[in-house]
């Protein structure tokens, strides 16, 4: 899907050969090269690509990894590679995107075996990207690996304090900020590697999932509560955001909400998936905007789903079960859609599609 930032408005990017396609869910960042945009699913089988000029779809395998929760502690770009550091499987798995081959290097573990933990496995956490610098947390909440994509060389560094359940971080200005679940940011300095606290959260109530530095302000976002926080970085004052639009709804299902991100010379952009509109940080004005998301009608989610075979699927899974169970009021309308424009040989099964839908939400 794209959409427009003027607007808001959502569509279905359209796939010449859509029978290829494979839908799986994403929870890593995506990325942009020579005009197609790649990505890796949330169960690390595969890297996909997606050609935005030629609305073509490819999809290539990768090695398997071991899932803990995801794949990755992060995925990252540099010149025409995507580097995929596991959080468990120990190999650095590298794709050049130019020739679509995956290689996969061990040697960035060897360094680690000391570090390994009590059951002698090497756990990564999560990591970030500074210039050609990768920064991955090990479990401990203490080592850091310092990986340097230009020349392969890679240390490790030891953080001046341990930081319990370290949520994210991010790079400004020579300085790593460091977030943890309850609200705490701290400052490293990369280069003399100062440290130091900026914020503390006193209210236990509240979580956050990322932080987000701009020249004079440090943002808070939360992850299952639902408060935006704003510090001073000259004299740590610190405020609430307080022009969320009226209609602002969160779908609470207790998982993180402000998770994934990307930007432009202008704005921070942050995926949500769990609310009716896209959160917006301007880096000039260094203030939080609002995005209203309008998706996709109904027809056009049918139009959509047609073409991908989804609703046939479904709707012959329910029919090899002799059972039809709820899935909510859109499934409901994209199967009565199917039915009312499926072909003779499905309409055989009429009983088990309209009367039989009808008949269970009666009850």
């Amino acid at each position: 899907m794209y959409m427009d930032l003027g607007n808001g408005k959502v569509s279905y990017a359209k796939i010449r050969n859509i029978d290829t396609w494979v839908k799986y869910p994403i929870c890593d960042r995506m990325f942009l090269y020579k005009g197609s945009i790649y990505w890796v699913d949330q169960f690390g089988k595969a890297m996909h690509e997606y050609n935005i000029h030629l609305e073509e779809y490819y999809c290539y395998e990768l090695p398997a990894t071991e899932r803990v929760d995801s794949c990755y502690a992060g995925i990252f770009i540099y010149e025409n590679k995507l580097y995929m550091f596991p959080k468990k499987t120990p190999e650095l798995i590298v794709f050049d995107m130019d020739i679509k081959q995956v290689s996969i290097q061990h040697e960035v573990y060897e360094e680690l075996k000391e570090k390994a933990d009590h059951r002698g496995e090497i756990m990564f956490h999560n990591g970030i990207q500074y210039h050609d610098c990768i920064y991955i947390f090990m479990t401990d909440m203490e080592t850091v690996l310092e990986f340097h994509l230009s020349s392969g060389q890679y240390n490790c560094i030891c953080l001046p304090q341990k930081i319990a359940d370290i949520s994210c971080a991010i790079c400004r200005n020579n300085s790593m900020y460091i977030l943890s679940l309850n609200g705490c940011v701290y400052a490293w300095d990369l280069y003399d590697h100062s440290f130091n606290e900026i914020c503390t959260c006193t209210d236990k109530n509240l979580s956050y999932s990322r932080v987000v530095v701009t020249e004079h302000k440090c943002f808070l976002l939360p992850a299952l509560s639902e408060k935006i926080m704003i510090v001073n970085l000259e004299d740590r004052s610190s405020s609430e955001v307080n022009n969320c639009p009226n209609d602002l709804q969160y779908r609470e299902i207790r998982w993180g909400k402000y998770l994934g991100f990307d930007e432009n010379d202008k704005c921070l952009f942050f995926a949500n998936r769990m609310s009716n509109y896209m959160l917006c940080i301007n880096k000039e004005s260094e203030e939080v905007e609002w995005k209203k998301i309008i998706p996709p009608t109904f027809r056009e989610e049918y139009e959509f789903c047609r073409e991908t075979k989804y609703v046939q699927r479904a709707f012959s899974e329910k029919v090899k079960r002799d059972v039809l169970y709820e899935q909510g009021y859109k499934m409901l309308y994209l199967l009565l859609m199917y039915e009312k424009e499926s072909t003779e040989e499905m309409k055989k099964t009429e009983r088990l599609t309209g009367k039989a839908i009808w008949q269970a939400t009666g009850k």
